[in-house]
């Protein structure tokens, strides 16, 4: 009698090549945005109790347990007290970097004023001359709006401060979503990494002692009507950096959209 007939009659599968013993275990389900797209190349960042923060191709989208696939909501128990402190822990931590970043704002203006006097020769007086119109941030209480009085009918502008080293993730700081890592600060060029491009490093290019004509912003992030910026300034922190973050009228990632608070 064969092996086979030996196996069926003792009611076993025969067994085929070696690599047939181990049957592969069943696909996973995608995990998928609250529009239903597929999110590509995902990886778990957190769970807050009641959303899962996941980062995936496009950046970083905030998916709620119950339409997470059934593997994760298996592992993960969900927990609506937590995630309420969770989320008053976010809006503080928000909260507080606005404070800073207002605060960094006006010294900026401030400091920007003071430098093109002085580059003009004219000494301070009790009533500053306006500067250019090219200025950052010069006449950011016409052109642009803040987070603060987010006046729809204008862009926005505000400024963070990132750690080097550290990865942030700029939509808790009111930013776009995904994150970035700085990573090497240097004297002509500053390296990063950002989730939008799969945390490989890229370099920009940057111009030092431009501040008062407003050449002092290297763009390194540009998507949907908002535009990320690397601020060579004198305030920066020396663990850091400071980023402007630029949102045009009608951007879908800018704060308070209706696509920004429903997620990617």
């Amino acid at each position: 009698m064969g092996m086979a007939a030996i196996c069926l009659a003792a009611g076993l599968a025969p067994a085929g090549p070696a690599g047939d013993l181990a049957a592969p275990p069943p696909p996973r389900e995608p995990i998928r945005n609250r529009a239903g797209d597929i999110l590509e190349q995902t990886r778990i960042l957190k769970f807050d109790g009641a959303e899962f923060s996941v980062e995936h191709l496009g950046g970083i989208a905030r998916v709620p347990y119950g339409i997470m696939p059934e593997f994760y909501r298996r592992k993960y128990f969900f927990d609506p007290e937590r995630a309420e402190e969770a989320e008053i822990a976010r809006r503080e931590m928000v909260e507080l970097a606005q404070r800073k970043a207002l605060l960094e704002v006006q010294r900026g203006i401030l400091e920007r004023r003071m430098r093109y006097e002085m580059e003009n020769g004219r000494a301070k007086s009790s009533v500053p001359s306006a500067p250019p119109s090219g200025v950052a941030g010069a006449s950011a209480s016409t052109r642009f709006t803040s987070r603060e009085l987010n006046d729809p009918t204008l862009p926005m502008r505000f400024e963070v401060a990132v750690r080097q080293n550290e990865a942030a993730n700029l939509q808790d700081l009111g930013g776009p979503p995904f994150q970035l890592q700085l990573l090497i600060i240097g004297d002509t060029h500053v390296l990063f990494r950002t989730s939008t491009a799969n945390m490989r490093a890229t370099k920009v290019a940057i111009a030092h002692g431009m501040e008062s004509s407003g050449q002092n912003l290297a763009p390194i992030f540009q998507n949907s009507g908002c535009t990320v910026y690397w601020v060579d300034t004198l305030r920066r922190p020396a663990d850091g950096g400071i980023l402007l973050v630029e949102y045009a009228v009608g951007s879908p990632l800018r704060p308070g959209s209706r696509s920004s608070a429903g997620g990617q």
